[in-house]
Formats: structure tokens, C-alpha cells, sequence
């Protein structure tokens, strides 16, 4: 095939990505790239990608030798054809324009890498929520949650670099200042929970800090994978952060930490200390009882309010925590420690199953298998899930040590739903 008669480097991506059975986002999540950018590579927004880019995609469309040649050449620019240079210079030509047609371009210069702080917020139970309610109401909650994350990372002096209907990413010079935005933010959805409930903005975010180079569509780096990472172990309404970021940040007044434990995420060798950030409440604060009469969902956007006096609060309100803060650890009643990998039929099976529990009807699932297959990391998966949609977890284990206890799992699922429930429930129980 000529060079005439090339495919663009656009249209060649996307016939391999197609063949591969990707959509753009499943590519951008297997090159660790934004999907912003691979559109743009494919429509002809971008004509010649940079070497780093080709080589991810190439790595990512697990091209043959012969494909992944032909891909990287239709990257590069064409080169001048030669017939041009073929004729004598026109007489008349000045030397200047001489000059200005013989010079070759100064190539860019790339910036040097510079330590940034990434936060990542994704809306939880987005998908659910645009199947259930529709097209029309998912835009009015996408729009929704654009429009607070904006505002709240502008007010602390970050920028909104990408914004993907229910994830918005954002970049800060301030490490103190990102962390001060993330939790105002929690304070912004909540608020706007309260205010509109048929506008759930169940947000969990993610934050880490390093060196990153700034790339046409975005930045590259380490740290906006970790808070990726991050962000998917938060759940609604939580903050979580690397230790790194919490140590560069030091003590921020207003806000207090609270160690998770460690989690081997996917992509890092180490295991990763998480963090989770707090609003610092004074000493003078109490979190004021919410009537039990209110019901379910009145208890769960409860407000810590100043009670000395009649003295108005000087802090924003916030949801208080959830009851129980899960751990992280490779046993039921945790937060996986680590990618669960080939499991996607059972967890399409499995999520149906929750989209029927959230309809109203009840499910029982048992999951067999011989010791060390998968079975309790593919129940965290499930329980991860359930969590992000703001239920509430209760586990029991049955562990050697339990073996004599008669119905240990069961009683210890039930005294965590018991100590999780309005003192309006626990005070009908003993009745019954």
C-alpha cells in the first residue's frame, strides 16, 4: 500500500479498537489514557500523537508486530514530497524567504514534571440511577454535580481539567487547599442532597499528590492513578487520601485524619496507606439526634449544629460519618485489598441481582467453591458495590475460633444492622 494511499492514523485507531471490541472508554482505561483524547485522535482533532501515546494505545490494542508497525508509521507526519525540492530556487526569491522556507522548526519543549495534587469525585450508583429514573433526570444530575464541583474546586483555588458526566477531575498547586476542597465539596452534595432528594449525589472522592507532566489533553502521571484508585474505595459521601498527600499537606486546620489501613491496588507494587479526611469538629459541637418519627432517610442527613447556647455554627454542616467506617483487608466485612480480575459474568449475574434487591424484592446468594478460588474477594466486590449505593453492610464470619459459637455469623451480622439502626427500631425489638 502506497503512502498516498494510507489510512489516517484516526481512522486506523479506530478500526483496531473496533476489531479489539472496545469502546472508547475501555481503551482509555486499558492505555491509561482520557477518553477525551482518544476521541480527539480519532475524528483528526489530533494529527500526529506523541510517541508515548502510540506505544499505550498499541500496548493496550495488543496489536501484532506487523500492525503495530504499520500503526506507528501512520502516526508520524508525511514527509515533504520530493519533487519539491526537485526545482531550482524561482529567481527573485528573497533571502529572507529563503531562510524562512530552508529553517528547520524548533521543536516543542515538553514542561518539566511538577508536583500537583489530583482529585477525583464520581457520583456513586450513576448507572442505576440513569436506568431507573431516565435519560432526562441523569442529565439534570450530571449537570448538577458539573455545577457544584466547579464552584467548590474554583473556591479553593484548583481547576477543573475534565469533567465526564458522573467524574469530574481536578488539579491543584496546594496539597492543604485540595484537601480543604474535597471536603467542602462532601458539605456541597449533601446540601444539595437535602435540598432536592430526587437528586441523589452520593459522592465518593479520591485524592493523592506527586509529579506530573502536563500532556495537550490533561496531565500523566503516577498520582492521577492512585487517586483513581482511591476514589473507587471511597463511598458516598467519603474522602479518602494517600498518606503521602497527608504528609506533604501536614496539620490543616479544620480538618482531621483517620488511618484505613492498607490496600494492594491495582497498577502499584507497594501496598498503599489510605487515609480518610475529616471535617475537625470543636469540642463545643455535639451531633444533635435526628426524630427517629423522620424515618430512614431524614436519619441519614443528620448535621452536626453548634449547641452552646443559641450560637450559630461558624463551619459548614456536614453528614456525619457513617456508622461503621469498613477496613480494608482481605477478609469479609472489608474493603478489598486488591483487583478482582476475571470475574465479569458473575459480576454482571451478581449486579442484577442487587438492582433486584434495590426494586424491593429479596435475594439469597450463595457462592461455592474450593478453598483459595475467589469466593470472599468476589463477596467484597458484591459488598463494595451494595456500599457505593448507601446501604447498609452487615457481615458475620465463621472463622475456626467461632466454630463452637452456635449461629456466630448470623449473630454478628445482626448486632452490626442492630447497633446501625434508629433508636426507634432498637426500641421495638425487645417487644417482639
Amino acid at each position: 500500500m502506497s503512502e498516498a494511499s494510507a489510512p489516517a492514523f484516526g481512522d486506523l485507531l479506530r478500526r483496531y479498537r473496533l476489531a479489539a471490541g472496545l469502546t472508547q472508554a475501555e481503551l482509555a482505561e486499558r492505555a491509561g489514557l482520557s477518553v477525551r483524547g482518544i476521541n480527539d485522535l480519532e475524528r483528526g482533532a489530533r494529527q500526529t500523537p506523541r510517541k508515548e501515546t502510540v506505544a499505550l494505545l498499541a500496548d493496550a490494542l495488543r496489536l501484532t508486530d506487523d500492525a503495530c508497525a504499520r500503526f506507528t508509521s501512520a502516526s508520524r507526519p508525511a514527509p515533504a514530497s520530493p519533487a519539491s525540492h526537485a526545482h531550482a530556487t524561482p529567481a527573485g526569491t528573497s533571502v529572507g524567504a529563503l531562510l524562512t522556507s530552508t529553517t528547520p522548526a524548533i521543536p516543542a519543549v515538553t514542561p518539566p514534571p511538577a508536583i500537583h495534587t489530583f482529585l477525583i469525585a464520581d457520583v456513586r450508583g450513576y448507572t442505576t440511577f440513569t436506568l431507573e429514573r431516565g435519560d432526562e433526570a441523569a442529565a439534570r444530575l450530571a449537570g448538577l454535580f458539573a455545577q457544584l464541583a466547579r464552584a467548590g474546586v474554583e473556591a479553593h483555588g484548583g481547576r477543573v481539567i475534565e469533567l465526564r458526566g458522573d467524574e469530574a477531575l481536578a488539579v491543584f498547586a496546594s496539597a492543604r487547599q485540595a484537601l480543604r476542597a474535597a471536603v467542602a465539596l462532601q458539605a456541597r452534595f449533601a446540601a444539595a442532597a437535602r435540598a432536592d432528594p430526587t437528586l441523589p449525589l452520593a459522592v465518593g472522592i479520591g485524592l493523592d499528590a506527586g509529579e506530573a507532566v502536563p500532556v495537550e489533553d490533561g496531565f500523566r502521571g503516577t498520582a492521577l492513578n492512585l487517586a483513581a484508585r482511591l476514589c473507587s474505595l471511597a463511598g458516598p459521601g467519603e474522602v479518602l487520601a494517600s498518606a503521602e498527600l497527608v504528609h506533604l499537606a501536614g496539620r490543616v486546620a479544620g480538618l482531621a485524619y483517620q488511618e484505613r489501613g492498607t490496600a494492594q491496588l491495582k497498577g502499584f507494587a507497594d501496598p498503599v496507606t489510605v487515609i480518610r479526611v475529616l471535617p475537625e469538629v470543636p469540642e463545643e459541637t455535639v451531633a444533635t439526634a435526628v426524630d427517629p418519627d423522620a424515618g430512614a432517610a431524614a436519619s441519614q442527613s443528620a448535621v452536626i449544629t453548634a449547641a452552646v447556647g443559641d450560637r450559630a455554627p461558624t463551619f459548614p454542616t456536614f453528614p456525619l460519618p457513617s456508622p461503621v467506617a469498613l477496613p480494608i483487608g482481605g477478609f469479609l466485612g472489608a474493603l478489598p485489598d486488591g483487583p478482582l480480575v476475571a470475574r465479569e459474568a458473575e459480576l454482571a449475574a451478581l449486579d442484577a441481582l442487587l438492582n433486584a434487591v434495590g426494586a424491593g424484592t429479596g435475594r439469597l446468594v450463595l457462592l461455592a467453591g474450593e478453598p483459595g478460588v475467589g469466593k470472599t474477594r468476589l463477596a467484597q466486590e458484591v459488598m463494595l458495590a451494595a456500599r457505593n449505593r448507601d446501604w447498609l453492610v452487615a457481615s458475620g464470619r465463621c472463622y475456626e475460633p467461632q466454630e463452637v459459637v452456635a449461629y456466630f455469623p448470623f449473630r454478628e451480622a445482626l448486632s452490626a444492622a442492630y447497633a446501625a439502626a434508629p433508636p426507634a427500631v432498637r426500641a421495638e425489638l425487645p417487644r417482639r
